[in-house]
């Protein structure tokens, strides 16, 4: 069942309990309103009555009076009495209709009534109208007409008594359907509240409940805790919906922290393969410089005695080629008449001398240039060992390229071909995600060998 069947039943059930009490109170209003009305009608039928009564007791007060005074003028007052009367005796009437023991009482004293104003009050009048039967008119009014007005009062008594006690069963019936207006009105309040609270738990115990405990699981999912177990996955309404909607984030959120793990373990792995790798390169490229250095020690020392030997031989060359020149102008001298064979000669020493000379000067300014590129290559190599160290504590960055860190010059120098370039066969190669080092290779200029010409190729 939806949440909205849920709230619907809910709804319908409050509706209908709703309409039961207001049934039930419109009977109680109802019942109220009869006997107020019944007690109100009461209460106007005693004051029908009395005016009944006020008004034959006008009617025999004048007739007294005229008895009494022989005064005409109480007649007007009779006859307007009896108007009165009649008009009270029929309202009476009316306010009695529907009470048969009521009605019946009022049938009689209007029967005493109509014998006392049809019967006696007229006699009285006609005798009281001669002056002999004055005193058998006022001997008859003491007679019939207070037996007659006895009756009636009496009739008038048990009439105003009997509405009375009905005027009180109506006023404690009133009463009673009041208190039971009061009472039904208290447990009808409390039902209803007691209901809306029931249908309020309800409610909270199938919607409000469900859907907060999903929601505090949602949040201990978001904040990675993935150990709390999702509630209301059995559920056929929105929460089970909800709970289904959880469970799949739950199971996503699983599966990423074991992706994100694996990746983890991986990464760490390829950099404990490529610090191990760059270890293992740096230590054969630390025995491999330590061999090239020791050997470019030898040669630099073998060079510089070379150089030596060449600045003794160039000054001897000089020294030779001046003595021939001096000779050669002393022989001049001499030999006047060769001459022109003479001049050719010493045309040939001096080519030679000078030839020698610039043979010498091409010789030390290459030994020059060497010494200039072991100093380079020294540097390059201390250069390129610091960075291995630096590759080596990073232990995540790609290893260097290998370089040219031996000019060819001074290999050629040394007599080691081999000296002008590093075996890369140590090096591993770069990892896929690596990307290539920005180190770049050194080149020294070539030099010539010993007794070359400046230009040619070594």
């Amino acid at each position: 069942m939806s949440f909205f069947q849920k709230l619907l039943g809910a709804f319908a059930f409050l509706v209908i309990l709703a309409g039961l009490l207001g049934f039930l109170g419109t009977q109680q209003i109802a019942g109220i309103g009869a006997a107020s009305y019944a007690q109100r009608h009461s209460a106007e039928t005693l004051d029908a009555l009395a005016k009944v009564a006020a008004k034959l007791g006008e009617m025999q007060s004048s007739v007294r009076a005229h008895l009494l005074g022989g005064d005409d003028k109480f007649l007007d007052t009779y006859k307007a009495a009896d108007n009165a009367y009649r008009a009270a005796f029929s309202e009476l009437q009316d306010l009695a209709n529907g009470n048969d023991e009521q009605q019946g009482r009022i049938d009689e004293l209007r029967r005493l009534a109509d014998s006392w104003r049809t019967e006696i009050a007229p006699r009285e009048i006609t005798l009281a109208a001669r002056a002999d039967s004055m005193e058998e008119a006022r001997q008859f009014d003491v007679t019939t007409g207070a037996a007659a007005w006895t009756a009636i009062a009496r009739k008038l008594a048990e009439i105003d008594t009997a509405q009375r006690e009905f005027v009180s069963g109506r006023t404690a019936s009133l009463k009673r359907a009041i208190g039971d207006q009061d009472t039904f009105l208290l447990f009808a309040a409390g039902g209803l509240v007691a209901a809306v609270a029931v249908v309020g738990l309800i409610l909270i115990l199938v919607i409000v409940q469900p859907v907060s405990r999903i929601t505090r699981a949602m949040w201990e999912i978001a904040k990675g805790d993935l150990s709390v177990a999702v509630p209301g996955l059995g559920r056929t309404d929105e929460a089970g919906e909800m709970a289904q909607i959880v469970d799949v984030f739950k199971r996503s959120a699983e599966e990423n922290d074991r992706l994100r793990s694996a990746q983890q373990f991986f990464e760490q792995r390829l950099k404990d393969e490529k610090r191990q790798a760059v270890q293992n390169v740096a230590r054969a490229f630390e025995t491999k410089v330590g061999t090239l250095m020791a050997s470019l020690g030898n040669s630099a020392a073998q060079m510089e005695n070379t150089a030596q030997s060449m600045s003794a031989t160039a000054d001897i060359a000089n020294q030779q080629a001046a003595t021939a020149a001096q000779t050669a102008e002393e022989t001049v001298a001499q030999v006047q008449a060769i001459l022109a064979r003479s001049s050719g000669l010493a045309s040939s020493i001096k080519g030679i001398g000078q030839q020698a000379t610039e043979d010498i000067e091409a010789h030390i300014t290459q030994v020059k240039t060497a010494t200039r590129s072991v100093v380079s290559a020294v540097q390059g190599i201390e250069a390129f060992i610091s960075e291995i160290d630096e590759y080596a504590e990073t232990g995540g960055q790609p290893a260097p390229a290998p370089r040219q860190i031996i000019p060819t010059g001074v290999a050629h120098a040394s007599g080691d071909p081999g000296l002008g370039t590093v075996l890369t066969a140590a090096a591993p190669a770069p990892a896929p995600d690596s990307a290539p080092p920005a180190a770049a290779v050194e080149e020294a200029p070539a030099t010539v060998e010993p007794g070359q010409p400046e230009g040619s190729p070594t």
